[in-house]
């Protein structure tokens, strides 16, 4: 019913497949591969050449070999009431860490709790990103009942910026992180959040090489149904993380210019906020600096758009 009430009023459902299988002694994760084309032929997982090669990576490897994406869902576990002990977190942030979200090309990070709260996903997305492991953070719901969407928990979506919808479009964007997330029933189904240079030479999702530079400007921009919004912009360095708040802006169209201060190695990220409740409704993907490209072989830099803007 929330869907037919959009001003489009016809919901397209694209599919893709979950891999939830895990061997003794193998990490519980649970991820989803999608097609570009909607077609996803399964392989023999009881195979032994899959076994050897070690779950869940020969997943992810295997479908990179397809042509295929893959997400890593839940990082924080599939625990959908309450919160998990701190000893499971840090074993959690690990594992992630130390695999490099398995080179997953996305992950989940838009839970409002999700066995911990948005705060601790966002923490260790960032954390994947100084590692130079570049996935695309989405918003998702993971709803298996049937209760009304909008009393869910965990009721966020991914927004991409396209005229028409194919699944291939979609997938596109994604994997240049041309997407933000947030939670549709307090910002509305046309909310907007985008950040970019002034000038556009660079937008979210982009890998802009600065060389020895020292800052960059960045510009903000979006709408939602609040009246008013708290904005966070976030440059996260290699050891340390910079926060500029802006509040008190208008909702229903709010924007921004400042520089970015840089380091060798750093990220920056747009966060919206209810003013009321403190609440994050709205989440940027990155803009991602680095003074010298990184390997070409790091996670989730497939389709990224490299910026040169050395001196």
């Amino acid at each position: 019913a929330y869907l037919n009430a959009l001003p489009e009023p016809t919901p397209i459902h694209f599919v893709g497949t979950e891999v939830s299988r895990g061997w003794a002694g193998a990490a519980p994760e649970h991820l989803n591969i999608f097609s570009r084309h909607g077609i996803t032929p399964l392989p023999d997982w009881d195979d032994p050449r899959y076994e050897e090669w070690g779950y869940p990576r020969n997943v992810v490897d295997w479908a990179h070999a397809q042509g295929f994406a893959v997400s890593l869902n839940h990082m924080f576990t599939a625990l959908v009431e309450g919160e998990i002990p701190d000893e499971v977190r840090e074993r959690r942030r690990a594992l992630i860490l130390g695999s490099l979200a398995y080179y997953a090309d996305f992950v989940e990070v838009g839970y409002p709790m999700r066995g911990l709260p948005i705060e601790e996903h966002l923490r260790l997305w960032d954390d994947l990103l100084r590692r130079n492991s570049f996935q695309t953070g989405l918003g998702v719901t993971d709803s298996h009942d049937a209760f009304p969407w909008q009393e869910v928990t965990n009721r966020f979506v991914t927004w991409i910026a396209a005229q028409r919808i194919t699944q291939a479009r979609l997938l596109n964007s994604l994997l240049r992180g041309h997407a933000f997330f947030g939670d549709p029933f307090v910002v509305g189904a046309d909310a907007r959040l985008l950040i970019s240079d002034p000038d556009r030479r660079y937008s979210m999702g982009d890998l802009v090489l600065v060389g020895d530079q020292e800052q960059m400007p960045l510009h903000f921009r979006g709408r939602s149904d609040l009246p008013s919004v708290d904005v966070a912009v976030i440059t996260t360095h290699e050891t340390t993380a910079d926060t500029v708040f802006i509040g008190g802006l208008s909702g229903a169209g709010f924007q921004g210019t400042l520089a970015v201060h840089l380091s060798n190695a750093c990220h920056v990220r747009v966060e919206v906020r209810d003013p009321l409740s403190g609440d994050l409704v709205l989440g940027s993907n990155p803009i991602i600096f680095r003074g010298v490209p990184p390997s070409p072989d790091r996670p989730g830099l497939r389709l990224r758009r490299i910026v040169d803007l050395r001196p």
